[in-house]
């Protein structure tokens, strides 16, 4: 990284001597982004903004940058640097209201995305994230339709599907929700954030065979997720495979110590093959993690 740094430090030295443009550094800038190497990309961007304070696709693509740093705050105000420029600018709006929706609010992002809308209305991805965020806000029949926009759109965005499954998924439409996630895997199938929606919904409707397969999916490609392993565990658990269930609770009590959700379900699971003293002891953690239904359980099930 030292070296990348030294020989940016070096281009960007040999351009100023030959007397190079704002665009010439914001072509630099843009091949660093795409490239992964953003203290690069943001110190090219910088000396675009230094040559050119209105240059605002120099903005836009540093408030990426920042995005992609996880300066969130850094990144809006890059954006509203640019929008100040250029009011009209949508992906401008676009981007900030994703930003905000990062930063939890939702009501402000949602207005981003409107006027971004407002300014570009065949958009997909914009439409795509704006649907998100009226999920986020229970607007569930607004999101429906951004999302079945966005996928008429763009019917190739696995992205879309799967929050579109999501959605199904929330509004108890399991059925709808496999079809999406089925789509979104067949576009994406290194995700393994659908085949984990996908088994929940398969066992939401008893397909626990087929739950089980997704679950052993989502674990082959994602192997350190412990909440793939507490949800498989509570699928295998109704398909009736009490100890492999509880094998999977406790690795994911293995991966996240502090996953209150597992002790308490691997407690139940003790609790039914009779052995009250670990479930109560398993019960106990969840509810010292804040757990509440661990609380009442401990209540009605063990001795105080």
């Amino acid at each position: 990284m030292k070296v990348q740094l030294l020989t940016l430090l070096f281009s960007i030295a040999v351009l100023v001597s030959v007397g190079q443009t704002a665009d010439d550094y914001h072509r630099m800038g843009t091949e660093l982004l795409y490239s992964g190497d953003f203290e690069g990309a943001q110190l090219a961007f910088d000396q675009a903004i230094a040559l050119d304070p209105t240059h605002v696709n120099a903005y836009i693509d540093l408030a990426t940058v920042k995005h992609a740093i996880n300066d969130l705050a850094g990144a809006v105000a890059e954006l509203n640097k640019a929008l100040k420029l250029a009011p009209q600018a949508a992906v401008a709006h676009g981007n900030k209201g994703v930003i905000l929706e990062k930063q939890g609010l939702h009501q402000d992002a949602l207005n981003a995305l409107n006027k971004a809308i407002e300014l570009d209305t065949l958009d997909p991805e914009v439409l795509l994230s704006r649907g998100y965020v009226k999920s986020k806000l229970a607007d569930n029949e607004g999101a429906l339709a951004d999302f079945n926009t966005s996928i008429r759109l763009n019917n190739q965005n696995a992205r879309a599907y799967y929050l579109r499954g999501l959605l199904w998924a929330k509004l108890n439409k399991y059925q709808n929700a496999i079809q999406d996630f089925t789509k979104a895997i067949e576009l994406a199938p290194r995700s393994p954030m659908a085949y984990a929606d996908r088994a929940v919904a398969l066992e939401k409707v008893d397909r626990f065979e087929d739950a089980l397969a997704d679950f052993d999916k989502a674990l082959q490609l994602d192997p350190n997720n412990y909440r793939n392993y507490r949800n498989r565990g509570i699928a295998k658990e109704k398909a009736g495979l009490m100890n492999e269930a509880m094998q999977d609770y406790s690795k994911a009590i293995a991966l996240n110590p502090q996953f209150a959700m597992a002790y308490f379900d691997r407690g139940v699971a003790h609790y039914r093959k009779g052995d009250k003293v670990a479930g109560c002891k398993d019960m106990s953690t969840a509810a010292e993690l804040g757990f509440e239904p661990a609380k009442l359980s401990m209540e009605d099930l063990c001795d105080q």
